[in-house]
């Protein structure tokens, strides 16, 4: 099977993926389905893939073993922060496209949430599906390189989703900022170590033939990190104009890569 072969497999393992997700979500009435599977999506793709194949080394199963791991934590966080709560709590923009669309928000969801969540699966997901056509030779040096950042930026996430989760938990936080433990060095430091997780299977991955394309998909997550969606969407001109402690919050620290806080 040639790259473009398994490229194109992927497409479709993902394509009934999110197709069922989507008529889930119609049967639910709540889009929010689809968070948990932006995590485990790697890991069905990536099995569905081999057992279509005839072949499978060392660095194949350390990567498939990365992605399982940081997927299984992912989607648990995410389905233990959902339980108990409705669509427009979870996640506002979903909502705020079903009120604008009414009546035609069951297929115009497809087109805009769904589909483009499935194609994100196999550009984000490149080092794997690459990994996955050929292994490459024996585990050296970039293996244990991309596995050393990859196991940094997974503890960063779930350390900073743990923080989050028990600040929110608090009834006496209500109304402030967390700006302690990983939060006082950056805004977002699970979206970092969600990307640094992916650039440490980007990493692994340089070691298979045409391995260097594989860091199209931690670039591409890193540019939705902070320009895209993340970064972007959290912080609206609303959110900071009307809590002035959050905006002093933008001000002294970094958005993205922990670094130490500016002086108020």
């Amino acid at each position: 099977m040639t790259l473009l072969q398994l490229l194109v497999q992927a497409l479709l393992v993902v394509a009934l993926l999110y197709l069922a997700l989507w008529i889930r979500s119609l049967a639910a009435k709540r889009v929010t389905v689809i968070d948990p599977f932006w995590g485990l999506g790697f890991p069905i793709m990536g099995f569905a893939l081999l057992t279509q194949l005839d072949h499978a080394g060392p660095r194949t199963w350390l990567t498939l073993g990365m992605v399982t791991t940081w997927a299984l934590r992912y989607a648990s966080h995410i389905w233990f922060r959902s339980w108990g709560h409705d669509e427009a709590s979870l996640y506002y923009p979903y909502a705020e496209q079903r009120a604008k669309h009414g009546a035609n928000f069951w297929w115009i969801s497809l087109v805009s949430i769904f589909a483009p969540q499935a194609l994100g699966h196999v550009v984000v997901g490149l080092p794997l599906l690459i990994v996955l056509h050929d292994p490459g030779p024996a585990l050296g040096g970039l293996d244990w390189l991309g596995f050393g950042l990859w196991f940094v930026g997974a503890s960063c996430e779930a350390t900073a989703d743990l923080q989050l989760m028990r600040f929110k938990a608090e009834p006496t936080n209500a109304g402030k900022v967390l700006d302690r433990g990983l939060w006082r060095y950056s805004r977002h430091p699970n979206y970092f170590g969600d990307a640094l997780a992916f650039w440490g299977v980007g990493v692994v991955a340089l070691s298979s033939p045409h391995g260097a394309w594989g860091l199209i998909g931690p670039a591409f997550l890193t540019l939705t990190l902070t320009a895209i969606a993340g970064v972007r969407m959290v912080e609206s001109r609303a959110k900071i104009a009307q809590k002035p402690a959050y905006a002093d919050y933008v001000a002294r620290t970094s958005a993205f890569i922990p670094w130490p806080p500016k002086s108020s």
